[in-house]
């Protein structure tokens, strides 16, 4: 691994050059053996061609409502919220699993999914607590 200059700038690595352009390692290689790009570090020309940045979009996911991020077909509304009142009152997984008819490893993953949503005991009693399942298709929080 040695560094190198590409039109002024150092990078320790031609693999970190095409990391921080956003090109592959390749395409670094291929410019510089067409001379594209300058290889130095006393590059005097600002002038000559230098690599594109590709432009990278994140995918947008939709903002949902604290109900639509915790639906489970398997799950309803009552049985999240005892789970939640259950766990702060301190019981442990295994006693809370008991309680619900569930295993305790679904019941702890369950109560690590909802335990990241703000406001989920307040949305779980306005949602309206029941033992009916959640509605996926439906749910528009």
């Amino acid at each position: 691994m040695k560094p190198c200059f590409i039109d002024g700038i150092a990078y320790p690595s031609r693999a970190a050059a095409a990391r921080r352009l956003g090109v592959s390692r390749s395409e670094i290689v291929r410019r510089l053996k067409a001379k594209e790009v300058v290889e130095t570090s006393t590059d005097p020309e600002p002038s000559k061609l230098r690599l594109p940045r590709i432009a990278v979009q994140r995918a947008r996911m939709p903002r949902l409502s604290p109900m639509e991020r915790v639906f489970h077909p398997a799950w309803n509304s009552a049985d999240d919220h005892r789970l939640l009142r259950l766990k702060s009152r301190g019981k442990n997984f295994t006693y809370i699993a008991a309680s619900l008819g569930r295993t305790r490893i679904s019941v702890e993953q369950r109560w690590h999914r909802l335990r990241v949503v703000r406001g989920i005991s307040n949305a779980l009693v306005g949602y309206g607590l029941s033992k009916t399942p959640y509605n996926i298709e439906g749910c528009n929080g």
